[in-house]
């Protein structure tokens, strides 16, 4: 019930509360122009955009397609199957009910069926739900903005790969604690490893916890002498479980041992010891076992204690008095790896704090959570992809148009270029007419730009008619995430390496470093895609981008050379097959922007020189550009204009390359289209 009264109640002032979100963030922009000018190119129709998904189709866009019925509907099944979960409550908090293996069994079976939703782990809810990752992420963080749910950011323990802590706000992470569950002790260093978990409110699932459970490894659950879950109270009754007691037993009497008796979800860690075998004539021990009492989380006055009995046949008297779920978890005591540790195998997939940063909902619902300032407590993303752009000679813009003119045209460029971030990634800030973007995904930093590309020449256009080109540079690799002006900011090499290489392109260009293409193989499909024109999220139309040579570029600051290649926007691709003319004398581009033209000031042209199989060309900043091979190199570098059966020659050689590279590529691409 709790699901469907607060689902009904967002879907209809989901419109409202959608703009008020938007206006908080426009008010955060430089001018409020500029978001209105971003929504009112997201709503433009391109033939080249995909084709309208359906409610579940995407979580890039949610403005008019309300909630997620499917995802809903999937929430609320296991919510009827499961609930109520728990036994009957005694009115004495001092007595307990006699249960047996079938009401053990029966109990565990509910506890693991609402397993999914308590916490929520985006990732397996998708995966089980079939309703794509990032529509459940975009249907819980609304639901987190209306109070349907909780968002909370747990870091992974490195031991047993529970939650090691959580809290509401990222920036309130500690930078080191010992894990709840297990008390490994933990470094919080890196947002990859931080889950993102959410729970519902109690009005749809009340809940009794004092941990999240963990999930144990197939070697711990081999040591399992007995395992039976115990559900919490509120008056503080308990329950009786018997071990070789005859009727109801869960399991014949003990052998005479040490045992390890554990639950992370009450965070008790404790030994039985069992003195000896069990007689026929033995009467059982009644083992009165108070939660708090036996409770060991490092806290003042607790640890860990010993239970011993004379034999193996035991009632466990359980009294939770913590109001918490509890695990009367037995094992053989063997080392704590064995019984603690879960390794990466077999451990779940978990939505990271770094992919929900990059959402697009997260953007808007929760722009105001950034990470820690304190020096000890920085965090770091070990594979982020970084994205710098910048309009191409926009000193001369501002020269012929004037202030008023020119920064029109920029912020027409900017709401561009934030439609086509901020669906697949996000907008870090702009640095004058530049924008710094990032991404959690290769492909989809590679088809944000190829959309880019094409669509601000044609959607900005000076009075001449000349279009406003820009150029891009795409590079990955770790960074450390820092708050500056009230957003996750980045820091490190990484982000100096894409600048300079954004640097280093020419006009309607895009340069994407080998850190991306070379070691991530869904980048590079989607990169191949894009140059035939068969990819159905950037560019479905073949002949709209050319492939760059592939070139080292030695950038000042760094070391070793920086292996990139890329594509550009072919000149026929334009409505006017002259649009992609000189705009600016310090990154020019003749014939569709496949070379540069020389020019003057402190323009740059490109020779035929070099040593052996090399071409060299020098743009500003940069120390030195190297292409292979030299006929390749030659052709895309050259001033000359090549007759229309030449280019119509290299243009079908190269297609035949891209087909080529396709075909080893099948299952990662559309089969539409014969190019």
């Amino acid at each position: 019930h709790g699901v469907d009264s607060h689902g009904d109640h967002r879907d209809h002032d989901h419109g409202d509360h959608g703009h008020d979100n938007d206006d908080e963030d426009q008010d955060q922009d430089e001018d409020d122009e500029m978001g209105e000018a971003a929504a009112a190119s997201a709503a433009k129709v391109d033939p080249d955009d995909s084709d309208s998904k359906s409610n579940c189709s995407s979580g890039s866009e949610r403005e008019g397609r309300g909630i997620c019925e499917e995802f809903w509907t999937f929430v609320r099944s296991i919510l009827e199957k499961a609930t109520p979960v728990g036994f009957e409550e005694l009115d004495d908090p001092e007595s307990v009910a006699p249960k047996g293996k079938a009401d053990a069994d029966n109990f565990l079976t509910k506890c693991v069926s609402i397993g999914m939703i308590n916490p929520i782990h985006p990732a397996v809810l998708a995966r089980e739900s079939g309703v794509p990752h990032q529509v459940v992420m975009e249907e819980l963080l609304y639901a987190t903005k209306v109070g349907l749910a909780s968002m909370r950011w747990a870091p992974e323990c490195e031991r047993c790969g529970s939650a090691v802590t959580e809290a509401a706000q990222i920036g309130r992470l500690p930078a080191r604690a010992d894990c709840k569950g297990c008390h490994y002790p933990n470094v919080i260093d890196t947002m990859d490893r931080i889950k993102v978990l959410f729970n519902l409110t109690q009005d749809v699932l009340y809940v009794l916890m004092e941990n999240y459970a963990c999930q144990p490894s197939s070697a711990s659950m081999g040591e399992n002498a007995l395992f039976a879950a115990v559900p919490a109270t509120s008056t503080g009754s308990g329950f009786r479980y018997s071990v070789g007691c005859g009727r109801d037993e869960l399991r014949p009497a003990f052998d005479p041992g040490k045992y390890r008796m554990h639950c992370p979800v009450s965070k008790t860690d404790n030994y039985l010891t069992v003195q000896e075998s069990a007689s026929p004539d033995d009467r059982p021990i009644k083992l009165k076992m108070r939660i708090s009492d036996i409770v060991c989380d490092g806290s003042p006055g607790s640890a860990q204690k010993e239970l011993i009995v004379p034999h193996g046949k035991v009632h466990f008297d359980i009294i939770p008095d913590t109001h918490s779920f509890f695990v009367l978890w037995v094992q053989n005591d063997v080392d704590d790896d064995t019984l603690l540790r879960l390794p990466p195998e077999e451990r779940a997939p978990y939505t990271s704090a770094t992919e929900m940063i990059h959402h697009d909902a997260f953007q808007r619902l929760f722009a105001d959570q950034v990470v820690s300032s304190r020096p000890e407590a920085l965090l770091k993303i070990k594979r982020v992809v970084l994205v710098f752009t910048d309009v191409v000679g926009s000193t001369n813009l501002y020269a012929s148009l004037g202030d008023g003119p020119a920064l029109q045209l920029v912020r027409k460029h900017y709401a561009v270029l934030f439609s086509a971030f901020t669906r697949r990634g996000r907008v870090v800030k702009t640095i004058g007419d530049a924008v710094m973007a990032s991404f959690s995904s290769g492909r989809h930093a590679v088809e944000a730009c190829a959309e880019a590309l094409r669509k601000v020449p044609r959607e900005c256009v000076l009075p001449d008619g000349r279009p406003l080109e820009i150029r891009i540079g795409v590079h990955c690799g770790s960074a450390v995430v820092v708050p500056l002006n009230g957003v996750n900011d980045y820091f490190g090499q990484t982000v100096n390496i894409a600048a300079r290489v954004e640097a280093a392109v020419k006009a309607s260009e895009c340069f994407v470093t080998d850190a991306v293409l070379g070691l991530d193989p869904d980048a590079r499909s989607a990169y191949y895609e894009i140059l035939a024109g068969r990819n159905a999220s950037s560019c479905r139309r073949p002949g709209t981008f050319e492939s760059t040579p592939e070139t080292e570029l030695n950038l000042k600051g760094v070391s070793e050379p920086v292996l990139a290649r890329g594509f550009r926007l072919r000149t026929r691709a334009l409505d006017d097959p002259g649009s992609l003319s000189d705009l600016d004398s310090d990154h020019a581009s003749s014939d569709g922007g496949a070379a540069s033209a020389s020019g003057s000031g402190t323009g740059w042209k490109v020779g035929e020189g070099g040593k052996g199989n090399e071409t060299t060309t020098k743009p500003p900043g940069v120390k030195g550009v190297s292409t292979r091979p030299a006929a390749r190199a030659k052709r895309r570098s050259s001033v000359t204009k090549v007759d229309e059966a030449e280019e119509k020659k290299v243009d079908e050689a190269e297609e035949t390359e891209i087909k080529e590279m396709l075909d080893r590529m099948p299952s990662a691409l559309s089969s539409e289209g014969d190019n």
